[in-house]
């Protein structure tokens, strides 16, 4: 009689354990849809950061250069070097613009980070003060 008893706990304590073990894997599932959300979110903060930094080196680049900003640009559009920023896959071009109302210098600003990409296009001064 005492074997009948051992076999039921046994069965119990079983029963507990895949219940248990489905619960570890249905919380598991759910942190791991949680945290692929906030790796692209923070994916998307990155970009959004690198953007900014290379908006502002344009604009620098643009402010020092305004005296002779016109021979400068005159050969084409001017690809500065990025390296020392750390942005992956980023290229910061300056040109002059072809459209007589519009500002006279334009950023092309690319930066990518996995499947991600930023491209903008954005309308500076020759003072170097943004348009946007």
């Amino acid at each position: 009689m005492k074997t009948g008893k051992r076999t039921l706990g046994n069965g119990f304590i079983m029963y507990l354990v895949l219940v248990a073990l489905g619960l570890t894997a249905t919380g598991l599932f759910f942190l791991t849809s949680m945290s692929n959300g906030i790796t692209a979110q923070s994916r998307a903060h990155y970009l959004h950061a690198c953007e900014r930094n290379l908006t502002a080196s344009g604009i620098a680049w643009v402010r020092y250069h305004r005296k002779d900003l016109k021979e400068k640009l005159a050969a084409g559009p001017v690809t500065l070097d990025i390296e020392e920023l750390d942005i992956p896959q980023g290229i910061l071009q300056i040109q002059s613009s072809e459209k007589a109302p519009a500002p006279p210098v334009i950023l092309r600003i690319t930066c990518q980070k996995g499947r991600q990409t930023i491209r903008r296009e954005i309308p500076v001064s020759s003072s170097g003060s943004n348009s946007e």
